[in-house]
This record gives C-alpha cells, structure tokens and sequence, in this order.
C-alpha cells in the first residue's frame, strides 16, 4: 500500500491499513512489515538517497542505451542491497534496529528506505523506481506486487521504446547471470508468465520525481487569507488557493481535523476515493498530506488539494 506524494510515498506492505503515515503506523499489527518512507527531500532527516543517486549517476557516465542504463541500475540497487544471496533473519534484523534506532529522526517507528543497507524485494524494488523516476535520470518505471513461485513478491516494469519489459531487482546482478541473461525480461516471455500479479500496481501510475510538488501549506498561497473560504462541510472547511511557483494554477484545498484514528480511516476512504476516480463530472484529485490549523489552539488536520471548480455550489445550480 503506497501513498504518493511527488517526491515522497509510503509503503506500509501488505498487513498495513493504507493512510498517513501515522496511521498506517499505528494500525500495523505487530507482526507486520515496517512503514517505508522515501523522504529525499528532508534536510532533517538522513538522506541516503541522495548517496544513491550521486553514485548512480556516477555508474551510468557515458551509458547511452536506455537498456544498459537500466542493467546498471538494476546491478547497483541489487548489490547496494547485500547482493544476488541474503540471509533472511539478517534482513529482518536489520529492519528491526532501523525501526528502533533514534539516529535517523523519525516520527513513529516507520524506516528511512536510504538507511536501508540489507533489502529483499520491497525494498529494492522501490529504490529502483525512485531512481528510474527521478528526474535526472528520467526512466518510467512502475513498481508491481504479486506472487513468484508461490510467495509473495514485488517488482518492476519499465518502459523503453514503445515496449514494456519486468525488471526483478531481487533475482538480477552481474554476479548471476547464469539466471537471467539480461535484467529486462519481455513481458510477453515465459519467464515473465511466471510473475503473477495480485496486488496491482505500488503507487499506480508512474510519477516522475520532480521537484516542486505540492507537498505541504507552504507550497501554497492563500490559505491563511480567510477571504479565499469558499465553504465548510460536515468534516472540515476548503479554501481558495494558488500553486506558490505558479499561480496560475489554482485549487480547492480542504482542511479536515484529525481528531482520532477513527476519524483519520474516515478521512483517508475519501483520499482513496478521488484518487481512484478520473471523469470530467468529478472534481480531480491532486494531492493530500498533514499538518496543523490556523488559530491558537492548532491541532493535526488532513489536508487534500483539489482541482478549483468556480461554478459555484451544487446548490446554487439548483435554485
């Protein structure tokens, strides 16, 4: 389950309850797999990912062919992440100290995928696309789980020339070769066929890393200006608002109070539900993330970012 925002997504696995990442947080059971967080941008935070991308982009000087690019990021993310051969309680162990450590400035327990240095296949996986994705180096990239040779499993899917071809960043380096004789397999090979899908895609469609995305109130303009309220719900209130590096674009954002994790889940069925719809009759999502309200007393609130409908309300239209 993945929630992303630009630059930034969440993966909870399979036993987390999608939502913010405190939520998600606090409705993993205690068996279940950590929270991953991409957090690249965050100078608060360690940022390994910036590491990761400097030593790429080091790997792949004067590599042109969009295949041989993939191969070498597919071979760096396979071997930045112990190698071809890890043991598994080494992995889960690993996992447990990065959930436990104070080093890193997290915020309930979720785990920093660039302090990540011993990884199975969600974990790479997701590097892979952050990498593909990312703006410099500007390959798209899916992120897919489902089930190989009847366990769980999660993979990739990059598009290079009018052709889809499954990259697993698990089974794939230069060391096993034996295995697999490139990292792209063809969708339509028998290998492939033995990829089955179940979980869709992580993240949906591909989204380019680029920087500038709507993120939290301070990409925004408007919001503390009470003249842009246009209305208050059953939930919350929404505001007139402009993109802050192009005003141009201007949006409907809706400020909802989180009261409790009930309260949260309620919230999040809405996220889930405009994300999931694309008609020229409902209003678009954008985007959705937290933070606090205006007033002396602030308290937590989910925020999501709408297309801007100046048409007035459904009420006027009926009058």
């Amino acid at each position: 389950m993945t929630l992303l925002v630009d630059n930034n997504f969440y993966d909870g696995g399979r036993s987390a309850n999608f939502g913010t990442l405190q939520y998600m947080s606090e409705t993993t059971n205690q068996n279940g797999r950590e929270v991953i967080v991409i957090d690249a941008l965050s100078n608060a935070r360690y940022c390994g990912l910036a590491n990761h991308l400097q030593q790429v982009k080091a790997h792949l000087m004067g590599v042109q062919n969009t295949k041989d690019r993939i191969e070498c990021i597919a071979n760096y993310v396979c071997n930045a992440m112990g190698g071809p051969r890890i043991n598994m309680d080494a992995v889960d162990k690993h996992i447990e100290s990065l959930r436990c450590s104070t080093k890193f400035n997290t915020i309930v327990g979720e785990v920093l995928l660039g302090s990540i240095q011993l990884g199975v296949c969600r974990h790479r996986s997701i590097l892979f696309k952050w990498l593909c994705d990312h703006i410099e180096i500007g390959i798209p990239t899916r992120l897919v789980r489902g089930n190989l040779s009847g366990g769980g499993h999660a993979w990739n899917v990059c598009f290079v020339n009018d052709m889809y071809y499954l990259v697993d960043v698990m089974n794939f380096s230069y060391a096993t070769r034996d295995r697999f004789s490139t990292a792209l397999i063809d969708l339509q090979s028998r290998i492939a066929n033995a990829y089955k899908r179940t979980g869709g895609t992580l993240g949906g469609q591909s989204v380019q890393a680029l920087e500038g995305g709507i993120t939290d109130k301070d990409d925004l303009v408007g919001w503390r200006d009470r003249t842009n309220f246009l209305g208050r719900g059953a939930f919350g209130q929404v505001f007139k608002v402009t993109d802050k590096k192009d005003q141009t674009k201007i949006y409907a954002l809706k400020e909802m109070a989180e009261m409790n994790s009930s309260t949260i889940k309620g919230h999040m069925k809405e996220v889930h539900i405009l994300k999931s719809v694309y008609h020229r009759n409902v209003i678009k999502y954008k985007a959705h993330f937290e933070g606090e309200t205006l007033g002396q007393t602030p308290i937590r609130a989910l925020y999501i970012v709408l297309e801007y409908a100046d048409g007035g309300s459904l009420a006027d239209k009926l009058q």
